[in-house]
């Protein structure tokens, strides 16, 4: 007997970090399920469940009176505590995460640990992957502004056979302004290429052509990322930050 479908809301709210877990990813697995599902930047009085995509998406729903789930950002605001307390549930991306929201006061059984998805049909390791150079490549996403990219430039200083390839996820492609200036200044930047993937069968396209994709910024995770990169079969340097520290296993896994 399957439950009766319902109607629910994503929200999402421009001044959260990019989820873990794809908006659309989580829409279309939802409706797969038979649920009615939006996505929204504001909270809907006729949603039966509505789950909050950051803190801020969080903040819109204090004080609402039907059922809601909070996915937090790993960065806590000032008024973490106060948002959280709301929720019905928390799902968090990592047990570090998990016991930063318990210090809040969350009791444990109203917190998750729920690994970042990745379709799997999507991110895999047969498949077309764009063409290779003589280089050894590199691919590195651009999805938020952290100092991740312009570490990954600097590295290339050290490895003059391998080249960058910035996959940008949205938005505009180009490379943050500290990482272009050094590529320039180092005359490393013939060796920095910055792509648009419109959609995720082109980032596992890109992904599939890498001989080692990374992620090190120390402050923002990127578990996604890491997730469709090792689904491809693509090795993966990361900062052991939040669930990257889970994801990544030294020697096995990346």
């Amino acid at each position: 007997m399957h439950p009766e479908p319902l109607t629910i809301t994503l929200l999402c709210d421009p001044l959260d970090p990019p989820s873990p877990w794809s908006p659309p990813q989580m829409q279309a697995y939802l409706r797969g399920l038979g649920h009615r599902v939006d996505i929204r930047s504001a909270p809907d009085s006729g949603s039966d469940l509505v789950h909050a995509l950051g803190w801020a998406a969080g903040r819109v729903l204090a004080s609402w009176p039907a059922p809601w789930i909070l996915t937090p950002g790993v960065e806590l605001s000032d008024d973490a505590a106060d948002v959280a307390a709301g929720a019905q549930a928390v799902l968090v991306a990592s047990n570090d995460h998990a016991v930063a929201v318990n210090r809040l006061g969350i009791p444990n059984f109203r917190i998750s640990v729920l690994p970042p998805a990745v379709d799997c049909a999507t991110f895999t390791r047969r498949g077309p992957m764009a063409n290779r150079t003589h280089r050894f490549r590199v691919v590195a996403s651009l999805s938020h502004d952290g100092d991740g990219v312009v570490r990954a430039v600097d590295a290339l200083r050290y490895t003059p056979e391998a080249e960058l390839i910035a996959v940008s996820t949205g938005g505009a492609a180009a490379l943050p302004l500290e990482a272009e200036r050094l590529a320039i200044s180092t005359g490393m930047r013939s060796r920095v290429a910055v792509v648009e993937a419109r959609d995720d069968r082109e980032r596992a396209w890109w992904l599939r052509s890498a001989h080692a994709a990374v992620t090190l910024d120390d402050a923002v995770a990127e578990p996604g990322f890491v997730a469709e990169a090792m689904a491809c079969g693509t090795p993966v340097v990361a900062t052991p930050i939040d669930s990257q520290r889970e994801l990544v296993v030294h020697g096995i896994t990346g």
